[in-house]
């Protein structure tokens, strides 16, 4: 019976192989240098990943991708290295912010007038910060995060994802929705899907009472009309109109 023995062969050993190897594929393969026996296997960022992409491009002055979408004003966006996925108005897109430009991968320029407005680009936000200076308090959220601007939002998913955001942080806040779009397949649920569920159904998804407001605002605008006629009414008459809605205070 034979036995086998080990014997540690010292890596310099190896280091001299490798070395000779390496040099021999330079000179017959350049840019095919072997990765080593154990090194760790580098992969792209998602950021490398998007850049494989075909992209669309909209210039821009003072704005910053990073500041508007991660801010607290919407809740279904997510970075990734830099690059932003999300959904507004059951469009997904991946964004990225590239110094003065914005780069929209995987759509088409038809959709760029679309993604505009959503970002508010055309918005007059210099002449605004002008006048905000002149105030103590906004002059200083004007030096922190100056670059920031005005979704365009859904306003019925916008309504459901500040009744979630009461008591709640931004983190736990995007978990409650991606759970309640999942409950939808993906899709945001619409009011007359919130009117028609049980609020046990929501509490299960850590809504806790929450729940109860949202299938309340579902029955409140379940009518096909009842979302358009907010947008001919006034701010004073809107603001009235929403603190209607269970669940809807002064702020939220």
């Amino acid at each position: 019976m034979q036995v086998c023995r080990l014997i540690r062969i010292p890596s310099s050993l190896f280091d001299k192989k490798y070395a000779a190897l390496s040099n021999a594929l330079c000179r017959t393969h350049p840019g095919k240098l072997p990765r080593p026996a154990g090194s760790p296997r580098k992969f792209p960022s998602a950021k490398e990943e998007a850049m494989k992409q075909q992209y669309q491009t909209i210039p821009v002055s003072g704005f910053s991708l990073k500041d508007t979408l991660d801010c607290g004003q919407s809740f279904r966006w997510e970075e990734t290295d830099g690059v932003f996925s999300g959904v507004a108005f059951g469009r997904a897109l991946t964004v990225a912010q590239q110094e003065d430009k914005l780069l929209f991968y995987g759509i088409g320029p038809d959709e760029l007038p679309f993604w505009r407005e959503y970002f508010d680009l055309d918005g007059d936000y210099p002449r605004l910060q002008e006048l905000y200076l002149t105030d103590p308090v906004l002059e200083q959220a004007c030096r922190f995060a100056g670059g920031i601007t005005l979704l365009r939002q859904e306003p019925w998913e916008a309504l459901c994802s500040f009744i979630i955001s009461q008591n709640n942080n931004i983190p736990r806040i995007r978990k409650n929705l991606r759970d309640l779009c999942a409950m939808q397949g993906g899709a945001f649920p619409t009011p007359a899907a919130l009117a028609a569920a049980q609020p046990e159904t929501l509490r299960a998804l850590g809504l806790g009472y929450r729940a109860e407001y949202l299938c309340a605002a579902g029955a409140h605008f379940a009518q096909a009309d009842a979302l358009d006629a907010l947008r001919a009414m006034s701010y004073p008459e809107a603001h009235t109109a929403l603190r209607a809605v269970k669940g809807v205070g002064p702020k939220v």
